[in-house]
């Protein structure tokens, strides 16, 4: 990530705090990275001293298990990661009041966390693979 900074400029309609971040990696297809990239952005969030938790709303856990791995490391930083089904809204805003920076990761499918994480989020990141036939399958639902 380098120096890029995630830093809200107001706050967003469901009364987010500024200076504080939601960012939702999701797509509508699977294996984008998706996983990946929220666990990476989270961690570089927090090895810049934010305050960050990681949302798995994945049915397939691929976040909350790496966090279960890496926290058996004793010398990286710990970070909270929590997993959250259906509407997205409440909670997300439940934890924005707690930390500074909730990344949330969703899994590869038009599903309500989706929708919803969408609602809440101040930035969506939606990963595409480089072939022709994921550029297409993408394209096709925006």
């Amino acid at each position: 990530m380098g120096d890029a900074r995630f830093v809200r400029t107001g706050m967003n309609r469901f009364g987010s705090i500024q200076g504080f971040m939601i960012i939702l990696f999701g797509a509508q297809k699977g294996g984008t990275g998706k996983s990946t990239l929220a666990q990476n952005v989270a961690v570089a969030l927090a090895r810049d001293g934010r305050d960050v938790v990681l949302l798995d709303t994945d049915v397939q856990g691929t976040t909350a298990k790496w966090m279960a791995r890496r926290r058996s490391i004793e010398t990286v930083k710990s970070i909270h990661c929590l997993q959250a089904r259906g509407n997205l809204i409440d909670p997300v805003r439940d934890l924005a009041a707690r930390y500074g920076d909730v990344v949330i990761d969703v899994c590869g499918a038009d599903r309500e966390e989706l929708r919803t994480g969408m609602l809440i989020a101040d930035q969506l990141v939606v990963p595409v693979q480089p072939s022709q036939a994921d550029l297409d399958g993408d394209a096709a639902h925006w």
